[in-house]
């Protein structure tokens, strides 16, 4: 598993990169693509059922997950960016973070190896694997589609049937960032 210098004391307290550690967070602890994460709102959360929806997805499908313990703290420290529509607020008033690409190249120095943003997702992919979940709760839980797998397209598994899987990843996940 790919570890991120993502502890607090490897982030300088500036704001730019307290955003950009989050986005990392968020982007590993969801699997969701980049722009997905890049251009979420706080609409897109829906904090009674612990659990949020995106629409503008790659497949074109609404994707809806459960929240996990990285997610509400990352949520946590967002929420006090008041009055822009993003989690993930840009320097341009109401608008959303771009690809930090700079940021992106201090991490990578600090790993000490070169990684991509389809690498955190792929290492979000990799411990649900190494948890023996299902193919079928992995496609549901990174969103992806398979129009070869007819019995997929017959499996249903909804949000509360993804809520222990969820958990289960992100505690797999922090504990190899942690040991």
């Amino acid at each position: 598993v790919m570890k991120l210098p993502l502890q607090e004391d490897n982030v300088s307290r500036n704001t730019s990169a307290e955003v950009v550690r989050d986005f990392l967070i968020f982007e590993m602890f969801s699997a969701l693509r980049r722009n997905e994460v890049l251009k979420m709102k706080w609409s897109d959360i829906d904090f009674k059922n612990h659990s949020f929806t995106i629409e503008d997805t790659k497949n074109n499908q609404s994707h809806s997950l459960p929240l996990n313990f990285k997610l509400d703290e990352v949520l946590e420290r967002r929420k006090n960016d008041s009055g822009n529509p993003y989690i993930f607020q840009g320097f341009k008033p109401n608008g959303h973070l771009h690809p930090p690409k700079r940021q992106l190249e201090r991490a990578r120095e600090l790993c000490g190896g070169h990684f991509t943003n389809h690498d955190i997702r792929r290492t979000f992919e990799t411990s649900a694997n190494r948890l023996g979940l299902s193919n079928y709760t992995l496609n549901k839980l990174v969103n992806h589609k398979d129009s070869t797998d007819i019995t997929g397209r017959y499996i249903v598994l909804d949000i509360e049937e993804l809520r222990e899987p969820m958990k289960m990843i992100a505690e797999e996940l922090w504990s190899q960032i942690n040991g």
